[in-house]
């Protein structure tokens, strides 16, 4: 997602002129609008305690090979672990979460950096990205918030490990769907 045109995504929460925002920015790094936290006029989230997420459209992974997600990320925001807290869930069909990536703490840069996540145990499955922004409280939000962009999920083609041909079963003509040494093939 790299958020120039609608990609889908659902937005809730968030709190008065505060929630999750698609706009225009010179920190995007792919192409000009990015995924935004805050008040999009005043440029900061100081709208209280407030918790905002963004779903994803549903993804499909294939089933033979190991995942991870990325994403650009600047947080202008706490630095702290327990204030601010930026998660990324992975939702399965039956509204199952897994958190993916947590902020624990952080440094403010200037631009967005690339955080990683692997995406174990969801080769094969279909599951939609959440972006969950909580503030925990509605002091010291008057900085400019959390900026996300090009979210992307890549294959390192590491084989996942299996021990029998059952597990490396993807229903896709174009693998062998074969455990040959630990690996599926």
């Amino acid at each position: 997602y790299d958020f120039e045109v609608d990609e889908g995504l659902v937005m809730s929460g968030g709190l008065d002129a505060c929630g999750w925002n698609i706009i225009e920015s010179p920190l995007a790094t792919s192409g000009s609008s990015l995924l935004y936290y805050g008040d999009p006029e005043a440029m900061n989230y100081d709208c209280g305690d407030q918790v905002g997420s963004a779903l994803s459209p549903p993804i499909t992974l294939g089933g033979s090979f190991g995942y991870e997600l990325r994403f650009d990320l600047r947080m202008d925001t706490e630095a702290s672990a327990i204030y601010d807290i930026l998660t990324v869930y992975a939702v399965l069909g039956d509204g199952t979460k897994s958190a993916l990536w947590t902020k624990t703490t952080l440094s403010v840069t200037e631009t967005l950096e690339t955080k990683v996540a692997p995406l174990l145990g969801l080769a094969g499955e279909t599951f939609q990205l959440e972006f969950e922004f909580d503030t925990i409280d509605g002091v010291v939000n008057a900085t400019e918030g959390v900026f996300i962009d090009n979210v992307r999920v890549v294959s390192g083609c590491v084989p996942d490990l299996c021990e029998t041909d059952l597990e490396c079963d993807d229903l896709l003509p174009c693998t062998s769907n074969l455990c040959v040494e630990g690996a599926c093939a």
